[in-house]
């Protein structure tokens, strides 16, 4: 899977993480990576590390479920109350 390189994250991004020569998980490029943290599945343990831009979009991606999370119950306390009122 080939990902547009014509959008960086800021330079503030970068700074969070220590960056290395290694192997992107997600666009599979050998590159300056981050690790991501760890994944165990039967008893084996796998680092995850990815590119900038990868981890900027995986970290953009979780940033918008979180919103839509909340405002989801947001608007399920808002529903709620008002239609707890009409009764």
């Amino acid at each position: 899977m080939r990902l547009r390189r014509d959008r960086n994250p800021p330079a503030e991004f970068r700074l969070r993480f220590a960056w290395t020569t290694g192997f992107c998980f997600k666009c599979e490029e050998v590159t300056q990576v981050a690790e991501l943290g760890t994944l165990t599945v039967e008893g084996e343990t796998v680092t995850l590390a990815a590119c900038h831009l990868c981890a900027w979009r995986l970290e953009r991606q979780h940033h918008h479920a979180r919103q839509a999370h909340l405002r989801a119950q947001l608007a399920g306390a808002w529903a709620e109350k008002r239609f707890s009122k009409r009764t």
